[in-house]
């Protein structure tokens, strides 16, 4: 049954209908379906289920979620197909009405869990037991756009085996771009807890830190790099578990030093702006994980790293490095005993170019994301190495202390996701310069001493956050 199993998937892989494409045109039929029953949907609650209107609507519904079942036939298994057919039946028979609506629905999420399932179980055993390497490639592909779906599918596929079978096929890979086609999968699934949890139980993240740390000999850039990706995917700040994350760094313990070394080596040598920015993204996750990570960090002088990096990009940096590049310094920084390091390598100056960023209505949504958090990230890390006497001094020669207020005064300069985060940060820092080098050498308006300086932050956080409601 297995083999059977294992061969219709196969032929699926061939046709198209489990690759990127595949998938995209079941997730355009999906949504299709889902915009057609909220549409009746919203009839019903209007009071008009018994309209021509409704009634025309919750037809096409039926035909379109029939022909939806009978397209996939030889997918869905016939259990949970026929509950879509008796509910469709049952629309066509009479008004739609919110209980009929409702059993539509579930047996058509229940068709689409089966097909979901049948096939990640078939693909599963394809990347346990491939019959070729074209088959594994195929079912490796099929495997990163299911995860990239979303956590749903990419949970889907942690419970049915998927991480150890990855991880299987990433151990006995004979070539690199098998191995690259292993690790982007793997980056793909661990968007979610499971996952996670399955990377851990399976022994993933020694493997992973086996092949980061491994000699640069035997590996070639964008497989490192591939490898830091998955690193940065498994310890990244935004899984809902922050507890399984610090556990990912906790997991890599003795390997830490090596495989921290081998990415601070990565970032002094790569050319490519991908491998730039993952690897710049596995540190920055790394240290604020865990502050455990942020000793090996400083051994091996990530940050100078960093900052070099950055600078080796001079004006063609791109705003995702930026993010990345604050982010890493801002979560040493935590650390007192880094600040005193940070600042001496010229963090400082790096810092305050993030901090230029300003929101712009043009950015495309990632760039102006990754703007709005590069802005945070700075502005938090800056207000942590203020408190160095050093970093004050060099705030100063910058000129930073316009922009600082400017950002306290005008809302529009700040990130508007964060924006109480950045003005706090940035009161933060005014008071620390001036703690360190006396409130004169600031040269602020009396107006700027009196509503910056003179009160408790609070206060003067809630005075400057009020007027920026009333400014918008």
């Amino acid at each position: 049954m297995a083999a059977l199993r294992q061969l219709e998937c196969l032929r699926q892989l061939r046709l198209g209908r489990l690759g990127p494409a595949g998938l995209r045109k079941l997730q355009v039929r999906a949504d299709r379906l889902a915009a057609e029953y909220a549409s009746v949907a919203r009839l019903v609650r209007c009071g008009q289920s018994e309209s021509p209107a409704a009634i025309s609507a919750s037809v096409a519904l039926a035909e379109r979620a029939e022909a939806f079942v009978d397209d996939y036939a030889t997918d869905v298994e016939m259990e949970a197909a026929a509950p879509v057919r008796q509910a469709c039946a049952a629309l066509r028979a009479a008004p739609p009405t919110a209980g009929r609506l409702v059993e539509l629905r579930s047996a058509l999420a229940q068709a689409v869990d089966a097909l979901l399932d049948r096939h990640v179980c078939a693909l599963v055993s394809i990347l346990e037991s491939p019959a070729s390497p074209l088959a594994q490639r195929a079912a490796l592909s099929a495997v990163t756009a299911l995860g990239r779906q979303g956590p749903v599918a990419a949970t889907l596929l942690a419970r049915r085996g998927g991480v150890r079978a990855l991880l299987g096929a990433l151990i006995d890979a004979r070539n690199a771009a098998t191995r690259r086609a292993a690790l982007r999968a793997l980056s793909a699934l661990c968007c979610c807890a499971p996952a996670l949890r399955a990377l851990h139980e399976d022994g993933g993240v020694e493997v992973i830190a086996e092949l980061v740390a491994e000699p640069v000999g035997p590996r070639t850039e964008a497989e490192r790099a591939d490898a830091a990706g998955l690193l940065a995917q498994a310890t990244a700040p935004w899984l809902e578990d922050a507890a399984l994350t610090a556990e990912t760094v906790t997991r890599l313990g003795r390997y830490l030093p090596s495989v921290t070394a081998a990415l601070v080596a990565l970032l002094e040598t790569a050319v490519n702006d991908d491998a730039l920015l993952l690897t710049t993204a596995a540190l920055a996750h790394l240290a604020g994980a865990s502050q455990s990570a942020v000793w090996p960090l400083l051994d091996s002088r990530a940050a100078d790293a960093v900052v070099r990096a950055v600078r080796r990009r001079g004006s063609a940096v791109s705003v995702f490095l930026q993010e990345q590049s604050a982010a890493l310094i801002a979560a040493m920084a935590i650390t007192p005993e880094a600040r005193s390091y940070l600042v001496a390598g010229q963090a400082v100056p790096l810092l305050l170019c993030v901090l230029q960023l300003r929101p712009s209505p043009l950015a495309r949504a990632p760039e102006a994301t990754s703007a709005g958090k590069a802005q945070t990230n700075a502005a938090v890390g800056l207000s942590r190495l203020a408190g160095e006497p050093e970093a004050s001094r060099q705030m100063l020669e910058l000129r930073a202390i316009d922009r600082l207020v400017r950002l306290c005064r005008d809302p529009r300069e700040r990130a508007h996701r964060d924006a109480d985060a950045v003005l706090v940060a940035c009161l933060a820092i005014l008071r620390k310069i001036a703690a360190n080098v006396g409130s004169a050498a600031l040269a602020l308006s009396p107006t700027d001493r009196r509503e910056l300086l003179a009160p408790r932050l609070r206060d003067s956080f809630d005075l400057l956050a009020v007027r920026q409601e009333s400014y918008v």
